[in-house]
């Protein structure tokens, strides 16, 4: 306190002023900088989520009004692997799954016939094994598939 007491009344109030100053610039850039910009991020989020919301809004009509394939699993296996012109070599109704087995294919190739069999035909992959083969990118698969 004595180097206090040796300050003029008039450098002592400049003193205080300087510190609540500081303390005040500090509040703001440590405080309110960073709180005005997550409100600023989180506006862009909510604009972001409601952009995709209103188009899968306008989206929902289109694809719920897609008529349900009721053709047999393996009607529509069989067909759309001959559109793609992907070799069945085995195909065999097993209850509720259908089985098959695929000679050498093209990995994308099966990749996207499956995308397909789900978005189209609402048939999905109960299980997959493949291998791969010597040439690259191809593959044999046995695969399961259900509705």
């Amino acid at each position: 306190m004595s180097g206090l007491s040796r300050l003029s009344a008039r450098e002592r109030s400049l003193l205080w002023v300087m510190v609540l100053l500081g303390v005040g610039a500090a509040i703001y850039s440590l405080v309110l900088v960073p709180q005005q910009e997550a409100r600023a991020q989180a506006a862009q989020q909510i604009e972001r989520f409601e952009t995709v919301s209103a188009r899968l809004d306008s989206a929902g009509p289109m694809v719920a009004a897609r008529p349900l394939d009721t053709r047999p699993v393996p009607a529509i296996v069989a067909e759309s692997a001959r559109d793609r012109a992907i070799p069945i070599q085995r195909l065999e109704p097993e209850g509720a799954l259908t089985r098959l087995s695929l000679d050498t294919v093209g990995f994308d190739t099966l990749m996207l016939w499956l995308a397909d069999l789900d978005t189209l035909h609402r048939v999905r992959v109960a299980s997959i094994e493949m291998e791969r083969q010597l040439e690259p990118g191809t593959v044999t698969a046995r695969i399961a598939l259900e509705r």
